[in-house]
């Protein structure tokens, strides 16, 4: 009779230590990675559309433009031209952090031509005495 509880115990002891692990790598795969990196997109603002609330970035180096959607306030500190750095949501094209790296180069001031002088009057004759 003590074969069998030998056999019985190590059993309950293999069950107990599967059911263990089974159970740290279930927590494993369902906790949060904490350290995924966040999807970083920069470059000049091209489009601003507050209908759709999405902006249209294009990257200086590659020159590809991608669609970011924006909430209200987001958009409020925005304008074209503005260089940007914008931190996505995790696997979407939202931000999450808009930056504004430079705000959009000032347009020259308009060259407004001088108004053409008005004609000279004509000199009087000079008279003869």
């Amino acid at each position: 009779m003590g074969g069998f509880r030998m056999k019985r115990s190590l059993s309950v002891l293999f069950l107990s230590v599967m059911f263990a692990v089974t159970s740290l790598v279930s927590f494993a795969q369902s906790a949060p990675k904490a350290s995924q990196p966040k999807d970083i997109a920069k470059g000049i603002v091209v489009t601003i559309d507050t209908a759709k609330k999405d902006i249209v970035i294009k990257n200086s180096k590659t020159q590809k433009e991608r669609t970011i959607v924006v909430n209200d306030e987001q958009l409020k500190t925005l304008k074209v031209g503005a260089s940007v750095k914008i931190t996505l949501q995790a696997g979407k094209d939202v931000a999450e952090s808009i930056k504004v790296v430079s705000a959009p180069a000032a347009p020259a001031a308009p060259v407004v031509p001088a108004a053409p002088a008005a004609p000279a009057a004509p000199a009087a004759p000079a008279s003869s005495k």
